[in-house]
């Protein structure tokens, strides 16, 4: 299919254009670019630019004096004649094209959020269409043992953005069974984004569907060196995310009897089930043959001392900003607590310590292993499906790494620190949005403690058989294993406190009081 109604991106004052006026202030302003949305537009160049015959455009475009700026991001185009733009979300009209680049007057559009832009993509994603780049043919296969019942031949006409989606990655369903997702910075031929790179390999290497199934991908270039800038995976419509299950659990805690403690279903899926489908993620990833991105590597007591001393070192810096940003929060009470958080630095830096394993172990002995991780792991990341149990998403890990630190062995434990943290979030947001009372917000702590630790127990007795695991991913030793949690769950509360300090200081009670219970607890 050809359109000719097209841009020509062979042109470089189209291409000037696009890179110094079209493209920087949009791109500032979406929730994917990684750089200060408060300074002034970055400066762009183009790595790779190509267009479909039916007008798609893709590009990677790089940005100038942006914190890893060596990951490009990639940009779907489409350009629409005005009359039909109108049509759209404003916020997908990214600028009016000068006269002269076209017959007509046209506008430059995000392809994801129109009709023709989709099907643009989803014609790319089927092979139906293709376009060039400098090393290689940009073009998409959809794996045809492992497409659902839903055929891409009836996708047509039935496409749409996931509200809510515009995050890190852009997500598109077609024909509610399958759901494509634009990697925004897709890495570099040899160092893949993990949101391509683990469902991958888990797709290939399990047997139980641990995340929703790869079905396609578009990719840049041959097999062996190619980029894969989008996947197209099952799509789930009727699941429900961790986050959704909990806050109903939490609420349901909250207005139970007084004294009655009882476990819901949704109660042993988020404490048992998940904790189960957990490690055996962490198992699976540890476990994928001949590939070295996957190869686990030995935790010594160096490594661990090595851990401590950064965690210290990150910590001071991280108090050193709330000291400096404690007055700005709101009210003199927040005030009051955050100094108090500020002169107990010292429970902070021993809990911290107590990672250093001292003269217990011998100094070349392998304590456990590291191995990929999911990296940012919380309610909102896991999926719960009547058909398929817990299905875990979004591999990306945290959006303001770097692509080589998010392919990095870490410790599995930093995802389990990240789900108790979460169920502390849903305890909190269900008691905020029923105003609970002292009683109520009692019943919702006793909720969150008992699906947590019910979580981080199963979690410890599905991993825990080290004696008889080639690459053990916690310590033999009791007390290191809870020293490892301990102080990951405090990074991650820390990280959470700077976070609303900076973006969301209307939610800062949230961490804030689950460090202070924290330390309290520790010290007593």
């Amino acid at each position: 299919m050809r359109n000719e109604f097209r841009l020509n991106t062979n042109d470089p004052e189209v291409v000037a254009w696009l890179e110094k006026t079209a493209l920087p202030d949009w791109i500032r302003k979406r929730r994917w670019f990684a750089g200060d949305r408060t300074a002034v537009s970055p400066r762009l160049r183009f790595e790779e630019l190509g267009q479909s015959a039916d007008g798609l455009i893709l590009g990677l475009v790089a940005t100038m004096f942006e914190p890893h700026a060596s990951a490009p991001y990639l940009l779907a185009l489409y350009a629409l004649p005005a009359h039909e733009a109108a049509a759209i979300d404003p916020h997908s009209r990214i600028a009016e094209i000068p006269d002269g680049f076209m017959a007509e007057k046209a506008i430059l559009t995000d392809a994801a959020f129109s009709d023709p832009g989709r099907l643009a993509l989803q014609r790319l994603t089927t092979g139906e269409s293709s376009l060039n780049w400098s090393f290689g043919t940009v073009k998409g296969r959809v794996f045809e043992r492992r497409h659902s019942e839903s055929q891409p031949r009836d996708w047509q006409g039935n496409s749409k953005a996931l509200a809510g989606t515009e995050q890190s990655n852009t997500s598109l369903v077609y024909g509610n069974a399958a759901i494509l997702k634009l990697l925004r910075r897709p890495g570099s031929p040899g160092f893949p984004n993990p949101d391509v790179e683990i469902p991958l390999a888990l797709s290939v290497t399990t047997a139980e569907p641990l995340t929703p199934p790869v079905i396609g991908v578009i990719q840049a270039g041959d097999d062996s060196a190619g980029l894969i800038l989008a996947t197209l995976c099952r799509y789930l419509p009727d699941a429900t995310t961790g986050w959704d299950m909990a806050l109903k659990a939490a609420k349901a805690a909250l207005t139970a009897p007084d004294g009655l403690i009882e476990q819901t279903a949704d109660d042993a899926r988020l404490g048992r089930d998940l904790a189960i489908r957990t490690a055996e993620l962490h198992q699976a990833l540890s476990r994928i043959p001949d590939n070295d991105a996957f190869a686990p590597v030995p935790i010594r007591p160096a490594d661990l001392r090595k851990l401590s001393q950064d965690l210290k070192n990150w910590s001071q810096g991280i108090l050193t900003k709330i000291d400096l940003r404690k007055d700005a929060c709101g009210s003199a009470g927040i005030t009051e607590r955050l100094e108090w958080v500020v002169r107990n630095s010292a429970k902070i830096e021993a809990i911290f310590d107590r990672l250093a394993p001292g003269d217990r172990f011998d100094a070349d002995k392998t304590l456990f292993f590291a191995a990929r991780h999911h990296g940012d792991y919380h309610l909102g990341q896991v999926l719960w499906s009547e058909d398929l149990g817990w299905q875990v998403i979004d591999f990306e890990g945290e959006p303001n790494r770097d692509i080589e630190e998010r392919r990095r062995k870490a410790i599995a434990l930093r995802d389990v620190a990240g789900m108790v943290r979460s169920f502390d979030y849903a305890e909190a947001v269900a008691c905020r949005e029923a105003n609970a009372d002292a009683s109520q917000k009692e019943s919702a702590r006793n909720w969150r403690d008992r699906v947590s630790d019910t979580f981080v127990h199963t979690w410890f007795a599905m991993v825990g058989d080290v004696e008889h695991e080639i690459f053990p991913l916690i310590p033999a030793d009791y007390r290191l294993r809870k020293a490892v949690l301990d102080a990951f769950v405090l990074e991650k509360n820390l990280y959470e406190l700077v976070y609303e300090m900076d973006f969301r200081p209307d939610w800062i009670e949230v961490p804030l009081n689950a460090l202070m219970e924290l330390l309290e607890i520790d010290s007593g």
